[in-house]
């Protein structure tokens, strides 16, 4: 049994003695109201002290372990999540190793080494890899290949003889060339990550050039927006609704020009007219 002190909350180092082992006060004039840490039963001594003692006591030891229920349900939180991404990836990259294979012919390792470059691309997941014989560099024995991923289907590597990596681009724009890296694939192509981004900053632009007064602007859903890209550019397709001054609907359509490296907004056309932004 362990028993504490009612009037200054110390643990007695003999639970049988009459007086405190710290404080000296005499245990039988405490009536009998203390705390057993042990059985929850009330023993010598004030209640208040005992338990005031009890508590504190419980939160040292949670403490010494670092977690309380709160911080434990956290930490394996946050290891579920390592392990969906660890986990995730590791897939992706399978799928993408089994994409080349099936296409290039090449030995594990040399899958592998082209899978890593592609990586370095920011190339994470492919959906196909189709030989273009078309795209072949003229008086070179490099191969093209055709990666098309969930976002595009522009990007070409190119494989020397030995199956190395020679370089791969993205809309003609060099990702990885002779052995460095100069983009990602993000760089030039809009993810379905960004499309909300995007949306934002043409709707901010359609409203300032059309000078919108009403507060509520119908745009469609961004999935519902045509979007292309080609070498020079990004191009976005939709429309708008509002309420004229006079109250009236007001239906507008426009296109968007952006930098093909998505670093800025060109021009918008709305019904013919050119704002240059």
């Amino acid at each position: 049994m362990r028993k504490f002190c009612g009037n200054c909350g110390a643990e007695q180092q003999n639970p049988k003695g009459d007086f405190c082992d710290k404080c000296g006060a005499p245990f039988d004039r405490w009536n009998k109201a203390n705390f057993d840490l042990d059985t929850g039963q009330e023993s010598w001594g004030t209640v208040g002290a005992a338990k005031s003692r009890l508590l504190a006591l419980k939160l040292s030891e949670n403490r010494k372990l670092g977690f309380g229920c709160s911080g434990t349900v956290f930490a394996i939180v946050i290891v579920l999540i390592i392990v969906i991404v660890i986990g995730n990836n590791s897939m992706l990259r399978v799928n993408s190793e089994y994409q080349i294979r099936q296409e290039t012919q090449l030995a594990n390792d040399k899958v592998k080494n082209v899978a890593s470059v592609l990586q370095e691309c920011a190339i994470n997941s492919i959906n196909d890899v189709k030989r273009n014989k078309k795209l072949d560099p003229k008086g070179s024995n490099e191969k093209a290949y055709q990666i098309i991923t969930p976002d595009t289907n522009q990007i070409v590597m190119y494989l020397n003889k030995d199956g190395s990596v020679a370089s791969v681009t993205c809309y003609k724009h060099y990702l990885y060339h002779r052995g460095k890296l100069l983009g990602l694939e993000r760089d030039y192509v809009i993810m379905q990550s960004d499309l909300k981004d995007f949306k934002k900053g043409a709707v901010s632009a359609v409203n300032e050039c059309l000078d919108i007064t009403d507060k509520s602007p119908k745009y469609p859903d961004v999935s519902e927006w045509k979007i292309t890209q080609d070498d020079s550019g990004i191009y976005l397709k939709s429309y708008v609704e509002y309420q004229g001054l006079a109250g009236q609907t007001v239906h507008k359509n426009f296109k968007i020009t952006c930098e093909s490296d998505k670093s800025k907004i060109n021009t918008i056309e709305i019904d013919g007219k050119t704002y240059h932004y």
